[in-house]
């Protein structure tokens, strides 16, 4: 997948899965009825992630993984995999004041009817619910399949904010999860003992001010790596909220951290590769609790 020269630079975890990885697509290529590698991922319960079926199992392809090496537009598994290593970790290391939600029903098509927005409505109204206490709760949402945009919402200031790194190359339609989102704050201020610092009413419903316009690290133009930038500033949160230097009000914050060089967002992105590696080498390839199937 990568050149010898790239390879060298990986870590040894994402040697690993380079390596696993290829040796296992050659062998299955090699036979008389070729099928295809696919990780099997199951998601833990207790995480506030969907673990009942269907969603409770996840697969990684070989494509998927090939992008990821070679810095091309991920698949929502992809994203799917890294939120829930980040919330495993939250859990871990007792992470006061963030939580992060499933990005499984957070893509545009997943909202298509009244029906399916009630459903993802209630199912982030337990989420607000079950992180009452926190100040960002994280969303990682796909408007269209090759774009991801990072919302992060503080419930108790009933503000929605749009880490959207594509916004200077392509205007996004956020309606359908502007919908949801109201819809879940709404349920959610319903609930016994919910109090808020700021609210925002509208028709007699409480909703959420969403700010679509935000200063944030913006990719280059022509630029297909908006998953990758959404992921990066999932990172920034979880890494402030650790250090406690997130701020309660985000603007100057996201104005400072949008001043990043080309050479320090490349940096980044190496990082997250190598996040990547770690998170399917001991968590997928290597752990009880997942396994690998070969479909054809």
């Amino acid at each position: 997948m990568l050149p010898k020269n790239l390879r060298k630079l990986a870590s040894s975890e994402l040697q690993s899965v380079h390596d696993g990885v290829l040796t296992i697509e050659r062998r299955l290529l090699s036979e008389k009825d070729p099928s295809h590698l696919v990780f099997v991922v199951k998601v833990p319960p207790g995480l506030g992630f969907i673990d009942n079926a269907p969603a409770d199992l996840f697969f990684l392809r070989f494509d998927d993984i090939f992008n990821m090496f070679h810095l091309y537009p991920l698949h929502y598994t992809m994203v799917r995999l890294f939120s829930l290593s980040l919330a495993m970790q939250i859990i871990r290391e007792n992470t006061p004041g963030i939580a992060i939600v499933d990005p499984y029903y957070m893509r545009d098509g997943c909202l298509g009817s009244p029906s399916e927005r009630r459903i993802v409505a209630s199912y982030l109204k337990r989420i607000l619910v079950a992180n009452k206490t926190k100040e960002y709760i994280l969303v990682p949402y796909f408007p269209e399949d090759e774009h991801c945009t990072l919302i992060s919402l503080s419930p108790k200031h009933s503000h929605a904010t749009y880490f959207d790194s594509g916004s200077l190359e392509k205007k996004k339609k956020y309606d359908k999860i502007k919908e949801v989102l109201d819809d879940a704050l709404t349920g959610f201020a319903s609930t016994e003992g919910t109090t808020f610092v700021r609210t925002k009413v509208k028709f007699g419903r409480h909703v959420f001010n969403h700010v679509t316009e935000f200063p944030c690290v913006k990719q280059p133009e022509n630029s297909k790596k908006e998953a990758y930038y959404a992921l990066h500033h999932m990172r920034v949160f979880l890494l402030d909220q650790q250090n406690s230097t997130l701020p309660d009000h985000l603007k100057q914050w996201a104005e400072a951290k949008a001043k990043i060089t080309d050479s320090d967002i490349r940096q980044e992105m190496y990082r997250i590769q190598q996040q990547f590696g770690a998170i399917i080498f001991r968590d997928v390839m290597t752990s009880g609790g997942s396994s690998t199937e070969e479909i054809s």
